[in-house]
């Protein structure tokens, strides 16, 4: 359990940070947010693989479940954000950021970890 921490706790830093008020952010600086989800999910699929990968149990399989977990939890959350936050607001480009963020995460976590291997 200690070696999935750290992606407990940013899975609720995300949830917060995606359901507390919305920011307006100038139309110059909507690649910010996107960087943002992008390296949000980045991270969280990063932390639950190195969870696995701690307790021997990273396997092909498990690391596709984790991306897919992950992309699923990105979606939800627009989903929640549209249907119970006034101020929040659906986006797809989230949703892509949100994917390439755990795939990217997926792929670099593997290319280390077969390098070290």
């Amino acid at each position: 359990m200690k070696y999935f921490l750290p992606a407990i706790v940013l899975t609720l830093l995300i949830a917060y940070f995606s359901t507390r008020g919305g920011v307006s952010l100038p139309v110059d600086l909507m690649s910010i947010d996107k960087l943002e989800h992008f390296f949000a999910y980045f991270g969280l699929a990063v932390t639950f693989l190195w969870g696995f990968w701690k307790i021997a149990r990273l396997t092909n399989r498990t690391a596709w479940i984790v991306f897919f977990c992950c992309s699923l939890y990105g979606f939800g959350l627009e989903i929640i954000q549209y249907a119970y936050f006034p101020d929040r607001f659906f986006e797809l480009l989230d949703i892509v950021a949100n994917i390439c963020g755990a795939f990217a995460g997926l792929y670099l976590f593997r290319f280390f970890v077969n390098k070290t291997s």
